[in-house]
């Protein structure tokens, strides 16, 4: 098994305490016995260097460089760095059983990663946390955590030029996310998450459990507020104590509720359906009459 993180990257101040929390991760879990596992890649979108690839700390981790396109929105420079990624591993071999692309803001807990990702489909996967309806009548994985299989990964490659639309949809996470649900008889995982989220429909800031309330498969923290220095203070914060073995989400989690030096209000618990469905995935059948009438690709010629 062979696992590529993308990582979506930038070098201003704020997103460079970011790198730094990641760059701890990883050497960490290059320390350990499943060092061989994940590769991991930074991927930048920058003026000065285009289409290059640097290996750091002897294969700890690479900086790749897309090619540079000025003008174009920050939604088509994120697919643009994860397909040239995905062509990139593709091109040389390098494509692993899964896929996955994230951002700086996100955490993993890679250890618990390795041991979740034995235990799923290794074929026609889409896994990640729901970020709007599950079917009602589109799914959406979050950009934050979006896992692919190679096969899935192959078939966006085939099929990247309808990716770049923007008059399809807007957001990267939507984009993939439409491209394959609306196309493919494609196994569906969700992914646990916890969010420390501030936004337009979130206010004030509060902490989200993303499905369920049991943690034992929980390998993802998202830290997106307005107040980003507060957000590099707790992903450092998180990343300092996760791998301890007395370390408890939950309490971690209320004692920021009641701490008066942050800003979070309440907590909030998703579970219901979506518990089940993080340990047993489903489909979303492209032939019913719903996927039929809402298939954004219905006039497009797609390759398998």
């Amino acid at each position: 098994m062979k696992i590529i993180f993308g990582i979506l990257a930038s070098t201003n101040d704020d997103y460079s305490s970011f790198i730094d929390i990641w760059i701890d991760n990883i050497r960490r879990f290059k320390a350990g016995p499943y060092k061989d596992l994940i590769d991991f890649y930074f991927l930048y979108f920058e003026p000065d260097r285009s289409h290059s690839v640097i290996e750091k700390e002897n294969g700890c981790y690479y900086d790749y460089y897309s090619e540079y396109i000025p003008n174009i929105s920050i939604m088509d420079s994120f697919l643009k760095r994860t397909v040239s990624l995905m062509d990139y591993l593709r091109d040389n071999n390098k494509l692993g059983t899964f896929f996955i692309r994230t951002n700086l803001s996100t955490l993993f807990n890679l250890d618990l990663f390795v041991k979740w990702s034995r235990t799923i489909p290794k074929k026609n996967l889409i896994a990640g946390s729901i970020i709007d309806n599950l079917n009602l009548i589109y799914t959406t994985i979050s950009g934050a955590n979006i896992l692919l299989t190679r096969d899935l990964v192959n078939f966006v490659l085939n099929n990247k030029e309808h990716l770049l639309d923007e008059s399809v949809l807007e957001g990267d996470d939507e984009r993939i996310s439409s491209l394959i649900i609306e196309n493919v008889d494609v196994n569906i995982l969700l992914m646990k998450r916890l969010d420390f989220i501030e936004s337009e429909y979130v206010k004030p800031a509060c902490i989200v459990f993303q499905s369920g309330k049991v943690l034992d498969n929980l390998v993802c923290y998202r830290f997106k507020t307005y107040d980003r220095k507060n957000d590099i203070k707790l992903m450092r914060i998180m990343f300092n104590n996760i791998y301890s073995t007395s370390f408890n989400t939950h309490s971690f989690a209320l004692s920021l509720v009641n701490d008066p030096n942050y800003v979070f209000k309440s907590t909030f618990i998703n579970q219901n359906d979506y518990e089940k469905l993080t340990y047993h995935s489903f489909k979303i059948k492209i032939q019913s009459d719903t996927m039929k009438k809402y298939n954004r690709y219905l006039n497009v010629s797609l390759k398998n």
